[in-house]
């Protein structure tokens, strides 16, 4: 099982989420939340939460980048009818924004929980098919016994099969 910790003490799940968010905050946050990841941390939840948040970020970005081109190519061309598309842009801007923050907390929660111990499995027996196995109550220890006249191997106490010996 891989370590529930970062380097530095933190829970994975806390250091995964914190790097899912840096890319609100700015360019050189995820910048170095990557560089430790990659760099510094051993722990396989922590990297595989920078790479998705870099790839969430730059794929944010794109979509920001071609929101804007637009709007500026649209101020070029037309400048006289520009406030009431500029009024459009805003709200697919803020949509864009929205479901970018949505992702980001959403796969912030996952790695969060992700994070967090796992409970111990149950111990199962393929006798029982699925049922948890519960270990035999041992009042008295059980020894095994021999016959005393045959020497044949015994359970418990009781008759002997062979020869007909009562065992103690």
């Amino acid at each position: 099982m891989e370590p529930l910790k970062t380097k530095v003490g933190v829970s994975a799940g806390i250091a995964a989420a914190f790097i899912l968010l840096a890319g609100r905050v700015s360019v050189l946050a995820i910048a170095l939340c990557l560089a430790y990841a990659f760099l510094i941390e051993e722990n396989e939840l922590v990297r595989k939460a920078a790479k998705n948040g870099a790839i969430i970020w730059v794929i944010y970005e794109c979509v920001s980048l071609v929101s804007q081109f637009i709007q500026y190519i649209a101020r070029f061309f037309d400048s006289y009818s520009y406030s009431s598309f500029y009024s459009v842009m805003s709200k697919i801007d803020n949509f864009i924004e929205l479901a970018y923050l949505i992702v980001v907390v959403v796969f912030a929660v996952i790695y969060l929980f992700m994070g967090l111990p796992k409970a111990p499995a149950p111990a199962y027996n393929a006798q029982y098919q699925g049922q948890p196995y519960q270990a035999p109550q041992q009042n008295a220890p059980q020894q095994n016994r021999t016959c005393p006249t045959c020497k044949t191997l015994l359970a418990g106490p009781g008759i002997c099969p062979n020869c007909g010996t009562k065992v103690d």
